[in-house]
């Protein structure tokens, strides 16, 4: 097997396991707050810190990849995600649950420009959604049977043990990829203060020189994260499903990212990433709506639509960031639109956490499509040029 082969599955190998955690994260801990009295509406708010939190780190951890560390911030993020499976095993308190949750968020946002940057030396443009699908796909398998086998696993030996458990999973994978990547050529920078300071003000830079994709990933969180930190919590509250049901939508929303996930790569290799983002959303919107009818048979449909749309964006999404300013620059340009697009979706979960509370409980979903569908026009819209010739 070639050192490129290598590092490929090694990618592979660390992202299912990364899925197996976060699966886990994602429905373990919501039911473990419900279950020692917090509500779905406390939910918004924990997110909201850990947003404001990856926010500032971000462009930091952008201008160490592009200085040459994508491997160790990789490696990282995966220690990280760990460490946010086990903090609940060591405290309940509030202030844990806000650590939890920037500690998971920051360990998402680390891995992403870390990967790009690795997989944009190895692989030809050509072949970037083909290759971001196959992960997505490791990923999506293991979050297929991990939702199940998480809470099976909880009722046996209750929540905070089983999410301890789980944080294995992540550790070994840094391990395996730390192995497998640590020959890819990349020149090491010096890393200076001046030039850190430098790295926040190409944020603004970044914003200005792609309008249209600052514009999209805008909406596009703020439509999402109105309502999806709190769904696991509003699918048992709301729609009535226990704790196996809310399992079951996880896992069919896993499968179905992962029944798409090549084929919306290979769609991303040959359309563009600009026209399957905007499918994505469309999708997205489908899903919204139908969560926000609370009924359990459209809440599982709901799950096959999320898990297309989802597949459609990670390809479309990691396409476009990688070839816009090359593997080089990947870090930064990752990172600087993540951080702009975090920054503002702060309000958002806790506004949809408010608009539940105070409005309806589905308000938030139907005002979610509205930034949705501006999501979908944004991307549409490029003018001729260098970056239309790029991304299609």
């Amino acid at each position: 097997m070639t050192k490129t082969r290598k590092t490929l599955a090694g990618i592979a190998i660390y992202t299912a396991f990364r899925g197996v955690a976060f699966s886990s994260f994602q429905v373990l801990l919501p039911l473990y707050l419900v279950s020692i009295g917090y509500k779905v509406a406390d939910l918004g708010p924990l997110a909201t810190y850990a947003t404001v939190a990856t926010a500032v780190f971000l462009p930091f951890i952008g201008h160490m990849v592009d200085a040459g560390h994508p491997v160790t911030i990789g490696t990282l993020s995966g220690i990280v995600l760990a460490i946010s499976l086990l903090v609940p095993s060591l405290s309940s308190s509030y202030l844990a649950f806000v650590v939890v949750y920037i500690l998971n968020s920051l360990a998402l946002m680390m891995w992403q420009p870390a990967r790009i940057s690795v997989v944009g030396r190895i692989v030809r443009s050509g072949s970037l959604g083909r290759t971001y699908a196959v992960f997505t796909a490791g990923f999506n398998i293991a979050r297929i049977v991990t939702p199940f086998i998480a809470v099976a696993i909880a009722h046996m030996i209750g929540y905070r043990s089983a999410m301890a458990l789980m944080s294995v999973f992540p550790l070994v994978g840094a391990l395996i990829y730390c192995a497998t990547a640590r020959h890819v050529e990349i020149e090491k920078k010096r890393v200076e203060i001046k030039s850190l300071f430098q790295t926040y003000r190409n944020v603004y830079w970044i914003l200005k020189r792609y309008p249209y994709l600052s514009l999209f990933s805008f909406f596009d969180i703020y439509g999402w994260r109105l309502w999806f930190p709190m769904l696991n919590a509003y699918l048992k509250k709301a729609v009535g499903l226990d704790d196996m049901g809310v399992g079951l939508y996880n896992s069919l929303f896993s499968a179905s990212m992962l029944a798409s996930s090549y084929p919306s790569g290979i769609l991303t290799d040959r359309m563009g990433p600009r026209k399957v983002l905007a499918l994505n959303e469309v999708l997205g919107i489908a899903a919204a709506i139908l969560l926000a009818q609370h009924m359990p048979v459209l809440a599982y449909i709901a799950s096959i639509a999320m898990g297309i749309s989802i597949a459609f964006w990670i390809n479309g999404y990691n396409t476009i960031t990688t070839l816009l300013m090359g593997p080089e620059k990947a870090g930064i340009m990752r990172s600087s639109i993540d951080a702009a697009r975090t920054i503002v979706s702060v309000p958002a979960p806790a506004l949809g956490s408010a608009i539940y509370s105070s409005v309806s409980i589905s308000a938030p979903f139907y005002l979610g499509t509205v930034f949705m569908g501006l999501a979908a026009l944004s991307i549409l819209y490029v003018k001729k040029g260098r970056d239309k010739e790029i991304i299609g």
